[in-house]
């Protein structure tokens, strides 16, 4: 429509495009992550991403002279918002919105779509109406008021048949048959995993396993990394948010949780696993450079020390409430256990973080939080080494990465009285 236009994006809708056939020419030219401000002349707009909304990436744009706001999708101006609360995809971000909306001094509204706009009283007026939907919702779920004592997701199954089956965390709603509402009602002190390291082996079963319990948010260097996994989860009925990251950079893992405490506001740290590589560097000792082995330490023990240290204090918040006793699964290796010859960085990185494991566990087990390290030992089952034989290439010679991801899940649901340290797996016919 415009020729020679820039477009300018939240670096979310970006990702999210770039995932479509055929848009390449509609991707944006810049993007930014929290705050944009665009000037021609005395003229000036300010785009915001103050967190995911009606969805995620979605900007306000306000234009401080003229007092204007625009935010498409929440706010319908003396209309009743269409079915499903607008369609939200993440129906807290849409309810907080709206006292996020309310901070900026403005007297008219854009909401899009519709054919009025608004002013600022029209969108206290829809705030108001969300919040009587809550308290409604609230009341209609609260136990006293049902034929049937039980907890909070059984209520929501007597009511509209949202849990698959009773007695299970909140993350078992179905997404075909329960309102939003209702389910933002139950969910609003909703779990959540973070995985750090994804990859077509361990980090995607774990992506996959986790999903089917709470939201997850990944964790990657490279967004090509999580892209495609987090589509998936979110096509079959799940949630999941992919950050780009370098976990041995504690500014970088910094950036990362400032991102997970904005845009999961509300939600408690449930699970989270370690699942970062250093660079493998299989070579005889002396030819060998400092480089390799601080680069291993780096990753393997220092980035488990900066995600530990961001990830603890969220988990021993949710010890008193999480459905399963909040978790710090870390993925180690045979070289966790010992060094064999031309390994010395690698097991140099994985020795340490093993130590760095067992110490969080002795610390942060008596407070309630599981730390416990997957000793992988063995080849892995991945697209990328299938050529690779191992075991003479007997059938299930190689661990499989969904088995995997099954045995840390065994280990974040582990009753308190029976806790694993370390977990060793191995496929039947290994040596070891």
């Amino acid at each position: 429509m415009f020729e020679n236009a820039t477009r300018i994006a939240h670096s979310i809708s970006k990702g999210l495009l770039s995932v479509v056939p055929s848009v390449d020419e509609l991707l944006p030219d810049v993007t930014f992550e929290n705050e944009c401000t665009l000037s021609h002349g005395n003229q000036t707009l300010q785009l915001s991403y103050k967190g995911s909304n009606h969805r995620p990436g979605s900007i306000s744009i306000y234009a401080p002279s003229q007092k204007v706001l625009m935010l498409v999708d929440v706010v319908f101006p003396r209309w009743a918002p269409v079915a499903y609360l607008g369609e939200a995809e993440d129906v807290p971000g849409f309810v907080r919105a709206h006292d996020e909306i309310l901070q900026y001094s403005f007297h008219y509204f854009v909401g899009g779509y519709l054919t009025r706009s608004g002013t600022k009283a029209d969108v206290v007026a829809q705030r108001e109406y969300i919040n009587d939907l809550k308290t409604n919702c609230n009341d209609a779920l609260t136990p006293q008021q049902t034929a049937v004592q039980c907890n909070e997701p059984d209520i929501a199954a007597v009511l509209s048949g949202c849990c698959i089956e009773q007695n299970q965390p909140w993350p078992f709603l179905n997404e075909s048959t329960c309102h939003p509402l209702l389910k933002y009602i139950i969910m609003d002190k909703r779990f959540y995993a973070i995985i750090v390291g994804i990859g077509p082996g361990i980090g995607s079963a774990l992506a996959f396993q986790f999903a089917k319990f709470y939201p997850v948010v990944l964790i990657s260097r490279n967004s090509s990394s999580y892209e495609s996994i987090v589509t998936d989860i979110k096509a079959n009925g799940g949630h999941a948010m992919g950050i780009t990251a370098d976990a041995s950079d504690p500014n970088s893992i910094d950036a990362a949780f400032g991102r997970i405490e904005r845009d999961m506001h509300g939600a408690n740290l449930a699970l989270a696993a370690y699942n970062a590589r250093g660079p493998f560097a299989h070579k005889p000792f002396l030819e060998l450079k400092v480089e390799d082995l601080q680069a291993n330490i780096a990753a393997e023990a220092g980035g488990l020390f900066y995600f530990a240290q961001r990830a603890i204090p969220l988990l021993l918040t949710s010890v008193q409430s999480s459905p399963n006793p909040p978790s710090l699964l870390v993925t180690g290796a045979t070289a966790s256990l010992r060094g064999s010859a031309f390994f010395s960085t690698v097991a140099a990185g994985k020795f340490a973080q093993r130590a760095v494991t067992q110490s969080l566990a002795r610390e942060f087990g008596p407070q309630g939080v599981h730390v416990a390290l997957a000793v992988i030992d063995g080849g892995i089952d991945v697209p990328w080494a299938k050529h690779i034989v191992i075991n003479g290439g007997v059938e299930d010679g190689k661990l499989k990465p969904d088995a995997i991801a099954s045995s840390l899940w065994h280990l974040h649901t582990q009753h308190r009285s029976s806790w694993t340290l370390e977990l060793d797996l191995r496929p039947y016919v290994e040596k070891f």
